[in-house]
């Protein structure tokens, strides 16, 4: 006899009875069997599906050196690297390298975009690179004391941050002939506990152990137009922009559509330089094209960067806000600027082979001047770039007066590049306002 899945060969009243009681209660071990199977299979797709993302995103430092490593690290970096002209400074190049770094160098019309930031600014590299429409050459000046805090932290920005991961590179410059080792980093045993959870900010006052805003004003830090140069000099493009690190590229500005714009520019652009427009927010969200941008400049959410009615002329902003918006997003020449004055210190991608920032200059508002005044020597055409330009969230306004160095141009700067190029295209050397006028005590 064939009772559901049980064969009884001499069905017996009982044994019938029995087993017919038997196999009323199999469907709730049946149930129970399905039920337990159902939530070992959601246990498993939860794992399937959540551990990737739990590895990623909260990425602890299993895969991190210890902060012994860390310092033994630091110990071969100081072995290494090489002097900068004053010898004041050792340049600890390629501490990190991006997976991607080596290709977007070789794209022939792509831009490296070189940055310069101090230990205390750390924090602001992430969004810089994210933004960044090419490979990053990022110059990082290292207080005597912070030198394995910013191996650290760099370990963190690579865990956590992607971009920073594939298109990053940075270089230490660090004080000569000082100590190097941080003696105020937590000691951790193990690994160190490096979580994605937290932001930039929150890591970088961790490790340098809630100094983080002393760290401005504890290093004499080295001149602007030094570490200008470090970031530009590691750049193996052909095409190159030295650009401030609060200061981001806009969202739509993707790396092909410069890339395009600048190959139609291979042939005669050696001596050009295609100006980005510069802005800051004051309010609300970031634009994210042009068309955006000029919608908050008239509601006040945007100002031009500058604090001065003389920088905001010198690159004739007003004239690239009544310029058409174009139809589309490609990039494109606005128009030729063909008058300049002293406070002309623009954001400008050009060819490798442009003049070096003069590393006498303590501030970065003369390096910049200076540099361009020497490219105007040198018969450079500056271009104004429609659907391309640059807003950042604060301006960053130095609090010492620019006297030394105005000092260092008109008493010795000028008369050198005036002697070595036989032109002084603004006929500065005859004006006294840069001795004894207004700019002398002008705040940039």
């Amino acid at each position: 006899m064939r009772r559901g899945i049980f064969t009884v060969s001499n069905p017996k009243p009982v044994q019938v009875k029995g087993m017919l009681k038997n196999n009323q209660n199999f469907p709730r071990r049946r149930k129970a069997t399905y039920f337990f199977a159902f939530l070992f299979s959601m246990a498993y797709l939860c794992l399937l599906i959540f551990a990737p993302s739990l590895r990623m995103g909260f990425k602890k430092s299993a895969a991190a050196p210890s902060l012994e490593q860390e310092r033994e690290r630091a110990q071969r970096l100081l072995l290494s690297g090489r002097h900068d002209a004053s010898g004041r400074y050792r340049i600890l190049s390629f501490v990190f390298q991006g997976t991607r770094w080596a290709a977007l160098s070789m794209n022939a019309s792509s831009v490296c975009v070189a940055t310069q930031i101090c230990m205390d600014q750390l924090d602001s590299v992430p969004p810089f690179v994210d933004s960044a429409p090419g490979a990053v050459s990022v110059a990082l000046f290292v207080p005597r004391d912070q030198l394995v805090s910013a191996l650290v932290m760099l370990q963190f920005l690579r865990l956590c941050s992607r971009n920073f991961r594939e298109k990053a590179s940075v270089h230490f410059i660090v004080p000569h002939g000082q100590s190097f080792l941080d003696q105020n980093v937590v000691e951790t045993a193990g690994p160190l506990n490096l979580d994605c959870r937290h932001s930039a900010g929150e890591v970088l006052e961790a490790i340098t152990a809630g100094r983080r805003l002393k760290l401005a004003a504890k290093e004499a830090r080295p001149p602007a137009g030094m570490l200008r140069n470090v970031g530009l000099e590691h750049c193996h493009n052909e095409w190159r922009a030295s650009i401030d690190p609060h200061m981001l590229f806009p969202e739509t500005l993707g790396a092909a559509a410069l890339a395009d714009f600048l190959a139609t520019r291979d042939q005669q652009a050696e001596k050009s330089a295609f100006v980005l427009p510069e802005y800051v927010l004051v309010r609300g969200e970031m634009p994210k094209n042009r068309a955006e941008l000029l919608s908050h400049f008239l509601d006040g959410k945007v100002r031009p960067k500058g604090d001065n009615e003389e920088a905001y002329a010198a690159s004739l902003l007003q004239r690239w806000q009544r310029h058409g918006t174009a139809s589309s997003s490609r990039v494109q020449v606005a128009f030729k600027l063909l008058k300049f004055n002293f406070a002309f210190q623009p954001a400008f991608v050009t060819k490798l082979g442009s003049p070096r920032f003069d590393e006498r200059y303590s501030q970065d508002a003369m390096a910049k001047f200076s540099q361009v005044y020497e490219m105007l020597m040198q018969d450079y055409q500056f271009y104004v770039l429609d659907n391309a330009y640059l807003c950042g969230y604060r301006d960053e306004i130095s609090t010492t007066p620019l006297s030394s160095d105005l000092h260092i141009f008109h008493e010795s700067h000028l008369s050198e590049l005036i002697s070595r190029y036989e032109r002084d295209p603004l006929a500065l050397l005859k004006h006294d306002h840069m001795r004894h006028g207004n700019l002398r005590e002008k705040y940039v």
